[in-house]
């Protein structure tokens, strides 16, 4: 049974960690609360913190801090990569072969220095595990250690961007000798004899500026600072991330001083806000996306399936009103948003014309209207709920002569029709992995999300080969000003009459203690939030 800590119990667990006294507003306790970071989450289910097995959300937090990866992020700057644990890099002509050169003062806690053969086994390892984050490593063919500065990654298949997978924390490089000493094998039978899950949940084996120090399940994490990191540049000495469950209990810790920041909140919860002087809301943009999909397959729904018929779909639909949906909702103007290289601006987005959908939808031969269904999940995880969207949806078409009726499920229902590829319409929460341009990839002709449109390349219909002859060049494209741009011009193509439509994304937002600082550059949708660059005014 999952341990449960009372609400008002709250400050005398964190204060006991931070080894203080009893004034529980932050930062007035004594210097120990000052340099402690509490984090307000709900830790049910989370964990485990091994960082090859992990993928539930918080582990991004947690891999951030105790963890370092060959390459980063610039902050909330998507388009720039810039070296963490390797100082240099380069990519062969062919766009498979990735080399990197590890920097020379890269050292774990331990003490021992970060060698290619660390890299090599991490690697192995999280693709080996067979555990949810290792598709991600499903691409790569080898990882080479040829010397201990040097790694050599060769993909499959071309993909320039798949430098910037490695800024993912599953990617993150373990101590090898550390982490073997308690269970941990890169085998190829490591999904069945890996036993260092759980030793690495309740420590770490990374280089990172912090260290895991205890992990108390579904109640709380403690990691403290990596005393041998370095690059030592944390302020806080400890980073707590407490169980409080509830949005509602996160704010109302925040205001009693008991937490420093909460979890992502909604707007009717962070709108009023604006009038607290000791309170400040920071966040990122989202890349949970509510994205249309329309079936390419004439044998699930030939009227629907029509390239005249999707063209007036994406002309009848309100983009404003959808903006509108709710307070803070961020509107995307293609399948890729604005705040990602080769985003589509809001002066290129589509713009409602009805008159002009109707005289397609003439022009297909079906200018009195037809009946058609969408499917959508009925959870109310997300708001506005995808269940919202899709009225809004249906309300849109109405106005063309489309009568769509709505099949909501629960999730896991509607995933399962989804994934079977048995819609015709869709409303779904999808997001990318990773904020590159290519993450389109898996809706163009073939892709897994494109297979449960009925979009194959032997059913491209009328644009598909184009976009597929893109993407190819766009991933074997080193330059990168020409790369994004072709991303770009496929997104900006498919907002003519392609099978999808990105609608929007709720943007990632939260509370936080006025004096903590650093957000600007900590939060973003890779790490989440990168508390290594937070501080206390």
């Amino acid at each position: 049974m999952r341990r449960v800590i009372p609400l008002l119990a709250i400050a005398t667990v964190v204060l006991a960690a931070a080894g203080c006294g009893s004034d529980t507003r932050s930062g007035t306790a004594g210097d120990a609360r000052s340099k402690t970071l509490v984090y307000g989450v709900n830790l049910k289910s989370q964990g485990p913190w091994d960082p090859h097995v992990g993928a539930v959300g918080l582990d991004r937090v947690v891999n951030r801090a105790a963890y370092d990866t060959l390459v980063a992020y610039a902050g909330t700057d998507y388009a720039k990569v810039v070296p963490d644990l390797a100082k240099e890099w380069t990519v062969s002509p062919d766009a498979k072969t990735f080399t990197f050169t590890l920097d020379p003062a890269a050292k774990f806690a331990t003490g021992r220095t970060v060698t290619a053969e660390d890299v090599r086994w991490s690697f192995t390892r999280l693709k080996n595990l067979a555990g949810p984050p290792s598709y991600l490593a499903g691409p790569i063919d080898t990882v080479a250690a040829p010397d201990p500065a040097t790694v050599v990654v060769t993909l499959k298949s071309p993909d320039v961007s798949f430098l910037r997978q490695f800024v993912d924390g599953h990617f993150s490089v373990l101590d090898k000798e550390t982490a073997t000493a308690h269970g941990a094998t890169d085998a190829t039978d490591a999904a069945k004899t890996d036993t260092a899950t759980n030793w690495l949940s309740a420590n770490s084996a990374g280089s990172g500026p912090y260290k895991i120090e205890s992990w108390d399940a579904g109640s709380r994490l403690v990691m403290v600072k990596n005393a041998a990191a370095w690059r030592p540049t944390a302020y806080f000495e400890k980073i707590i991330l407490q169980d409080v469950p509830t949005p509602d209990a996160q704010l109302a810790a925040l205001k009693r001083g008991e937490i420093d920041l909460t979890q992502a909140l909604g707007n009717s919860l962070l709108q009023p806000l604006g009038s607290e002087t000791k309170l400040q809301v920071a966040g990122s943009p989202g890349l949970t996306w509510y994205l249309l999909g329309m079936t390419r397959d004439a044998k699930n729904d030939p009227n629907l399936a029509k390239q005249q018929v999707q063209a007036a779909i994406h002309k009848a639909l309100d983009y404003q009103g959808i903006g509108q949906l709710a307070e803070g909702l961020q509107q995307w103007y293609a399948m890729i948003p604005p705040f990602i290289p080769g985003g589509v601006a809001e002066e290129e987005a589509p713009k409602q014309d009805l008159e002009g959908a109707k005289a397609l939808m003439a022009g297909a031969g079906v200018g009195g209207g037809f009946e058609t269904e969408l499917c959508t999940t009925t959870s109310t995880d997300h708001q506005p709920s995808a269940l919202d969207l899709a009225q809004k949806v249906q309300a849109d078409l109405q106005n063309i002569g489309i009568k769509v009726k709505i099949d909501g499920q629960e999730n896991s229902a509607f995933l399962t029709k989804y994934r079977a590829a048995k819609c015709k319409m869709v409303l779904t929460i999808d997001g990318p992995a990773f904020p590159d341009p290519s993450h389109i990839v898996p809706y163009l002709p073939d892709g897994a999300r494109a297979l449960r449109m009925g979009w194959t390349s032997a059913n491209a219909g009328w644009d598909g080969a184009k976009y597929t002859a893109a993407a190819k060049q766009a991933l074997t494209q080193t330059d990168e000003t020409q790369r994004v741009q072709l991303w770009h011009d496929v997104a900006a193509g498919m907002n003519t009459d392609g099978p999808w439509v990105g609608l929007a994304s709720v943007p990632y937002k939260f509370a936080a203690d006025a004096r903590i600082k650093g957000f600007d550059q900590a939060t973003n949708q890779v790490t989440l939030l990168d508390v290594t660059v937070l501080s206390r005014a």
